[in-house]
């Protein structure tokens, strides 16, 4: 009787490491699939902080091109507006010789 007990006993200790195992297994895989998906989301956080970078740079170029572009357009406006009041000056001048000259042909 003591033989069978002690085998029982045996047998139920033998049976809990089975599930022991089991559930640790169990474990290992779930932690092993929540890893894997922590890797694969964070592969997708990289790509799209890379894909965000790249879209910064290119809308940072674009805007310093737009900005160069402007300047350029400013300075082409400065040098019209000086070419018009040199033309103007020069006409002016011309005008008053012109006046002149006519004044003294009268004489």
């Amino acid at each position: 009787a003591l033989s069978a007990k002690l085998s029982d006993a045996e047998r139920a200790r033998t049976d809990d490491e089975k599930r022991l195992v089991e559930e640790k297994t169990k474990v290992a895989a779930l932690i092993s699939e929540a890893e894997k998906k922590l890797a694969l989301q964070m592969e997708k956080f990289e790509e799209e902080r890379l894909r965000m970078n790249k879209e910064k740079e290119r809308a940072a170029a674009e805007r310093s091109e737009a900005q160069r572009k402007a300047a350029e357009a400013d300075a082409a406006r400065i040098k019209a507006e000086k070419d018009a009041e040199a033309f103007e000056t020069l006409l002016s001048e011309q005008k008053l010789k012109q006046e002149k000259w006519m004044e003294e042909q009268r004489r």
